[in-house]
């Protein structure tokens, strides 16, 4: 994984801050996740554990992802926002096949694969 430890915690802290209690995981997928690319943008995905939490969160994603930058600096970060259910579709399924949880919420419990 190309994210180093201090920007996981940041990522994660900064995601955090606007979760509240909603149940959630933040995974890291595309060419960061394989160690032998180089560049590439940061892509992120919140998957709500129901549709209905997906559509209850009312904080757009480029808020967040205005926040990331202002942690991480002036970085391409793409994020999305999906539900268990999303996973099935064929982009999803294949996009968060080798991706990796760097988060659950409402516990930020960091993990690293």
């Amino acid at each position: 994984m190309r994210l180093e430890p201090k920007e996981i915690e940041q990522v994660c802290a900064v995601i955090e801050s606007f979760m509240g209690e909603t149940r959630a995981e933040l995974r890291l997928y595309g060419s960061r996740v394989d160690d032998t690319l180089k560049g590439g943008d940061i892509d992120l995905v919140i998957v709500f554990s129901t549709e209905l939490e997906r559509r209850a969160f009312s904080v757009a994603p480029h808020v967040i992802v205005a926040a990331l930058k202002q942690k991480l600096g002036e970085r391409k970060i793409d994020l999305s926002l999906i539900s268990k259910e999303d996973e099935l579709k064929p982009f999803w399924a294949l996009a968060l096949q080798n991706s990796i949880v760097l988060c659950s919420y409402p516990h930020a419990s960091h993990s690293r694969s």
